[in-house]
């Protein structure tokens, strides 16, 4: 359990960081970054709490039946695939002529 619960924390916030790093490569200023990352992380939260209220009936026909070890490998994969999708882009997207250091 300690090691899927480090695992999940570390993906989902390189995760965000990596959207984080493509939204300012991407944003005119630091202002629109941050708006457009703050949206990034409330609209998922708030999909994640309706959701289940949704779903209710189909999740307590499957949430019995689910083996945890699974389901943790199949989130750890995905997530894996999500951040390493994330840094390609943003290795992609990064011009080191539109850097300013003053």
């Amino acid at each position: 359990i300690t090691v899927g619960i480090v695992s999940i924390s570390f993906l989902v916030s390189t995760t965000m960081a990596g959207g984080g790093v493509l939204m300012s490569l991407r944003a005119e200023s630091a202002q629109a970054a941050d708006q457009k990352l703050m949206t990034l992380i409330i609209v998922p939260a708030m999909i994640i709490q309706i959701l289940p209220l949704l779903f209710m009936d189909q999740l307590r026909t499957i949430i019995p039946s689910m083996d945890g070890n699974q389901f943790l490998t199949v989130f750890i994969a995905v997530f894996v695939i999500i951040d390493v999708r994330l840094f390609i882009a943003a290795l992609a997207f990064f011009q080191r002529s539109r850097m300013y250091l003053d």
